[in-house]
């Protein structure tokens, strides 16, 4: 995850490339069961970055579904 951060920290990604590594950073939280909440936060995060994209209509879907509430 420390990667994914890392490339986010660039600056560099457009909007909808931003909310992708949100996601890839959201699934990883996941998986691991204890964190959610930082699973959440990304997914939100990924779906304020680019709301109408691919990736940020998908977050808001993932929290909604795992986490009872909508982005934005």
């Amino acid at each position: 995850m420390l990667a994914l951060q890392a490339m986010l920290d660039e600056g560099v990604y457009t909007p909808e490339q931003q909310a992708w590594i949100h996601n890839a950073i959201g699934a990883a939280w996941r998986y691991t069961k204890v964190h959610m909440t930082d699973a959440c936060a990304a997914f939100n995060q990924a779906a304020v970055v680019a709301p109408d994209s691919v990736p940020g209509i998908a977050a808001r879907c993932l929290a909604a579904e795992l986490c009872g509430q909508l982005p934005g």
